[in-house]
């Protein structure tokens, strides 16, 4: 604790504002060791989102708050805020990182976390002095999604000082996405409107404690994603703000600053976040643009199969990469299938998941006009020319797809083409 405060001190000394976060859930999920720990030796303790585990959460969060609350309090101000957990989850639920609101065992954990944060609130408050007045943030379930703090299922905790709660929500919006999507955008603007509705429009702030791009992406993907992320936060009727994920050591994943060299990784992106907080845009230079826009080339026309493609009676399927889709095709088009007919029942199947892993068929989809075919089982081929229509809605989900397949049965699909 002493070391805690150090570092706290130390930033607080440089007029910063410092986030002291409580206990996660996440090495029960992911480190059997801990896990037997936990279970067999009294000096350690986890915590969860769990019925079976509840009492045992509880107490330990209570523990640690008192504590917290004890250490930092009459010589802290302002500057010292408390977040009560960090990406709760269910660790044992299949559930645990994207929470279903039609799942009982989903809705019990939403109870079980609005009782933990009820908890840690009161205890913190119970301390008094400047804790009885200090903003704690809240997270929902799960953290990582915007719906688990918009669902009705998530209660901010009741609070005897006015106006110092605020709900938590982390955003990581490409998703390990190489290129920035109009369904990125969508999820960025749909995360919004959900805020105002919920939160802005009854003058409650929200704070994103993570955001991150993966750095994979390349710079100018990752700035003008950040540019209208950042659009959405310093939106004058919001009060909004964020919290970037910087993690050390090199430059992989979410890797920003060298905790070594003390220098940052990809400095444009770094002046892109800090303008964009003061509502400025940081002035990229006309070389950097340059050296770093992506061009990319138009797909119509081209046939998008390696090779032609042979199901073999639904023993294989052929994958496509959305990325390919990704401002390379017209906002509605048509894709068109060159078949050859092998056997007697010619069926052609075009299956995607979409970025939540849910099952989408095009054949199962009202909207999708076909030629050369009928809706049935799948497709039933009636033609060496099959062409199914995109419009611009399902060209949105096709790009931010996580995978695209091809199947079928007595068929060879000699090419796939876009055509306008």
């Amino acid at each position: 604790m002493k070391e805690l405060k150090q570092v706290v001190d130390w930033a607080i000394e440089e007029d910063m504002y410092v986030i002291i976060c409580g206990p996660w859930s996440e090495w029960l999920e992911k480190d059997e060791a801990f896990r037997k720990k936990v279970e067999e030796d009294a000096r350690y303790a986890g915590v969860t989102i769990s019925e079976k585990y509840k009492e045992k959460s509880k107490a330990l969060i209570k523990a640690v708050w008192t504590q917290y609350a004890a250490a930092f309090n009459n010589s802290y101000d302002e500057h010292l805020i408390f977040e009560a957990l960090n990406e709760p989850v269910d660790a044992f639920h299949e559930h645990g990182w994207s929470p279903k609101q039609d799942c009982s065992v989903c809705k019990k954990d939403f109870a079980i976390l609005n009782e933990y944060n009820q908890s840690i609130v009161d205890t913190i408050r119970a301390s008094g002095g400047n804790n009885a007045k200090r903003f704690i943030m809240v997270e929902g379930l799960g953290a990582s999604g915007w719906q688990f703090i918009t669902t009705n299922l998530f209660k901010l905790p009741k609070d005897k000082t006015k106006d110092r709660l605020i709900p938590v929500v982390h955003l990581y919006p490409t998703g390990g996405r190489s290129l920035y999507t109009k369904g990125i955008k969508k999820h960025i603007s749909d995360c919004f409107a959900a805020l105002d509705k919920k939160y802005f429009s009854k003058h409650i702030p929200v704070y994103f404690s993570e955001i991150g791009i993966d750095t994979g992406s390349p710079i100018m993907e990752r700035i003008n994603c950040l540019k209208d992320l950042m659009a959405e936060v310093t939106n004058e009727k919001r009060s909004c703000n964020v919290n970037m994920m910087a993690a050390p050591h090199n430059k992989e994943g979410w890797g920003y600053y060298n905790e070594w060299t003390f220098e940052w990784y990809d400095s444009e992106f770094i002046d892109t976040l800090l303008y964009a907080a003061q509502g400025k845009e940081y002035p990229l230079s006309d070389d950097f643009i340059k050296a770093n826009e992506i061009k990319i080339e138009s797909i119509v026309g081209k046939n998008i199969l390696d090779e032609p493609f042979n199901p073999n009676n639904w023993a294989n399927f052929y994958t496509i990469n959305p990325e390919i889709l990704v401002r390379s095709v017209p906002e509605k088009y048509k894709l068109e299938f060159q078949i050859e007919k092998t056997g007697s029942a010619p069926i052609l199947q075009f299956t995607f998941d979409d970025k939540n892993w849910t099952f989408n068929d095009l054949a199962a989809r009202p909207e999708v006009k076909v030629t050369g075919a009928v809706k049935g089982n799948n497709f039933e081929v009636k033609s060496e020319t099959v062409t199914l229509t995109i419009n611009e809605k399902l060209s949105v989900e096709l790009e931010d797809a996580a995978r695209i397949y091809i199947n079928g049965q007595d068929i060879i699909i000699k090419s796939v083409r876009v055509v306008e």
